[in-house]
């Protein structure tokens, strides 16, 4: 191998080098086609699957050629010789896989899976009949399992986390917190709180509760809620300044409330082309109610624009509607101001032609403006009015003054000072509109409930 020279206390060796060690190349993957994998790392990188210890007890040292496979979930028949193949990639995991002609769809992966417990390094132990010598070498232990469809990254050695998907919802709804909250009550309760709970319970109105009310005494259409003097003070006062005049001789529900109230020739000249192009864009349920529009409101919409035959005068009317319920949600709130951004959605002409009429007060620097009660049921009375005519002269109290926010006393009141009948649903009413009380226009209102004084002018009439 080399000389020794003597220099003084030291011996030093000369080693001649040895020859070059030639490394041999490992195969790569092609499953899938070669362009889908990563390219191959060094073979005989360090293997951190193992984790060798420098020198075991039997004295291996470097990485393990021989591999054991171990098949938990199935067995190869005695015929078969898989063919397997070899992958190492950038992670300097070795991974071995093949595919059987029975299941051409299952990729069999086999890799080493070391527990944190696992403190051994195994080998293989050939013995030599002949000789009497027994050999030892280092193996890779795998575990092959069948993977259908397998994720090309797999046979990469990557870990594949889990991702978090923050877009799911996993909130509970109102509805299934109440029920468990009540199962709890009714389990591990006080007396006093199952009383509370009972009592709960007989107080809800229900699909079961409407059918029942129909089908009681009051379901005659004879039975009239009967009014006593607790109309608001603007009722009291003089008929123009809140409630829109009626026809006293009219013998029709249409000839009560005449539809040029609510619009003149100069209007239509200005606003019937922009209220046809908003309903160009918004004909269906959707896109309304996404404007913030009460559903009921839009529904008698779409009901009237779906007549073949539409005017500049329906067009306009039903888009001056819609914007007045807006103005019924917001100051049904109880907003001391509303604001014009609210209407950002809408034609900005008829908007502000809407605000003029009913609204004393000017727009502020912050496109806010104030009203008073008085202009409050004024706006809410005419509202009502033009949703009567435009539905056929009838209106279910209940779900309207929830969508609006409106108390059914205060629209009750309204409604019977413009003239309409109350009473209670039918059963066919109740089962379609959801509601225990209807209110009918069938006739003048009464000249009893009002006094006689000078009449104002509507909007846009004369």
């Amino acid at each position: 191998m080399g000389k020794s020279k003597d220099n003084g206390d030291i011996e030093i060796e000369e080693v001649e080098s040895e020859a070059p060690v030639i490394k041999k190349k490992r195969r790569q993957t092609d499953i899938n086609g070669a362009a889908d994998q990563p390219s191959s790392s060094r073979p005989n990188g360090l293997r951190h699957t193992l984790n060798p210890s420098d020198f075991n007890e039997l004295g291996f040292e470097t990485e393990s050629d021989h591999v054991i496979a171990v098949m938990d979930h199935f067995r190869l028949k005695e015929s078969e010789t898989p063919q397997f193949t070899e992958h190492v990639y950038h992670s300097k995991k070795k991974i071995y896989s093949f595919k059987n002609k029975a299941a051409p769809t299952v990729t069999f992966m086999g890799k080493e899976k070391i527990d944190e417990d696992d403190n051994y390094d195994y080998c293989l132990a050939i013995y030599n009949r002949r000789t009497k010598e027994l050999e030892y070498k280092p193996i890779s232990l795998l575990r092959f399992e069948g993977i259908p469809n397998i994720d090309p990254e797999l046979l990469t050695g990557k870990e594949i986390k889990k991702r978090v998907n923050y877009a799911a919802d996993h909130s509970i709804k109102q509805e299934t917190l109440v029920d468990r909250r009540r199962q709890l009550t009714t389990q591990f309760g006080s007396e006093k709180k199952n009383k509370m709970l009972e009592a709960t319970l007989r107080r809800q109105i229900n699909d079961d509760t409407l059918t029942t009310l129909s089908k009681s005494t009051f379901e005659s259409k004879n039975v009239v809620i009967k009014a006593k003097d607790e109309d608001s003070k603007a009722f009291e006062t003089a008929e123009s300044s809140v409630l829109p005049p009626a026809n006293r001789t009219a013998t029709v529900p249409a000839e009560i409330y005449p539809l040029s109230l609510f619009y003149t020739e100069f209007e239509l000249q200005s606003f019937g082309k922009i209220s046809q192009d908003f309903f160009k864009k918004n004909n269906v349920m959707a896109k309304l109610t996404a404007l913030g529009v009460p559903k009921l409101v839009a529904e008698v919409a779409l009901k009237v624009m779906s007549k073949d035959q539409k005017s500049e005068v329906e067009y306009y009317l039903v888009l001056q509607l819609i914007i007045m319920s807006i103005f019924v949600q917001q100051m049904a709130a109880n907003k001391r101001t509303l604001q014009a951004s609210e209407f950002d959605n809408f034609p900005s002409a008829i908007f502000h032609h809407i605000r003029d009429f009913y609204f004393k007060e000017d727009l502020k620097s912050n496109a806010r403006w104030g009203y008073t009660h008085m202009e409050r049921d004024k706006f809410v009375a005419w509202f009502l009015c033009l949703y009567l005519i435009l539905n056929e002269f009838r209106i279910a109290i209940t779900p309207l003054s929830a969508q609006l926010h409106l108390s059914e006393q205060q629209s009750g009141k309204t409604l019977s000072a413009l003239g309409c009948v109350l009473s209670t649903a039918t059963a066919e009413e109740s089962t379609r509109y959801d509601t225990t009380r209807m209110a009918r226009l069938s006739e003048p209102p009464s000249d009893k409930r009002l006094r006689k004084r000078r009449r104002g002018a509507a909007p846009g009439g004369n």
